[in-house]
């Protein structure tokens, strides 16, 4: 049975065949890799079909652990290669969604997107800065850091001093983000 996925690595390249850059032709390029980590039963680099979703990733690494929070991440979303998805417990969850949340509350909805539908980056999480052209897991972590070292946006061009975030990316998400 074809389920559509490998693990690729659970050790050091060395230990696996194939991923140690000896060979070019490694990877097919109808495939990605991504490392599945957290609450999930076997975290690990897996090699999975272009085209492949979150919920393809996590059944690759064994499931959900007992205190996995199934909700968090979107798993409908699709999977890119060197990608990484962790599977937060229900506890951490929670504390980021805690996190997420404005002590005065948006306007619109709790979990950071405006009435008019465009994220706010005074307070949205981790998740919600992720839906924004080119925001990935790390540049979303360093808006939040930064908001939490700065305060909170004054405009929206002031989200170019985040490290990582230049112009180009900026007229990229401009029209998707707003401030108070």
């Amino acid at each position: 049975m074809d389920t559509g996925y490998e693990q690729e690595m659970r050790g050091t390249p060395d230990e696996t065949s194939g991923l140690d850059g000896t060979s070019e032709e490694a990877e097919a390029p109808s495939s990605v890799c991504v490392f599945v980590c957290g609450a999930v039963a076997h975290e690990g680099v897996y090699r999975l079909k272009d085209g492949a979703r979150l919920i393809d990733a996590v059944n690759a690494a064994g499931g959900f652990s007992k205190d996995a929070d199934r909700t968090y991440i979107n798993l409908a979303e699709y999977v890119y290669d060197t990608q990484r998805i962790e599977v937060p417990t229900l506890e951490e969850a929670q504390s980021m969604r805690d996190e997420g949340r404005s002590d005065q509350g948006a306007p619109g909805r709790s979990d950071g997107i405006s009435a008019d539908g465009r994220v706010n980056i005074n307070h949205a999480g981790k998740e919600d800065l992720m839906t924004l052209p080119g925001i990935g897991e790390s540049k979303a972590d360093r808006i939040i850091a930064y908001r939490q070292a700065h305060g909170d946006f004054t405009a929206c061009e002031e989200v170019m001093n985040v490290n990582g975030i230049g112009e180009a990316m900026y007229e990229n998400i401009k029209d998707y983000i707003t401030v108070d």
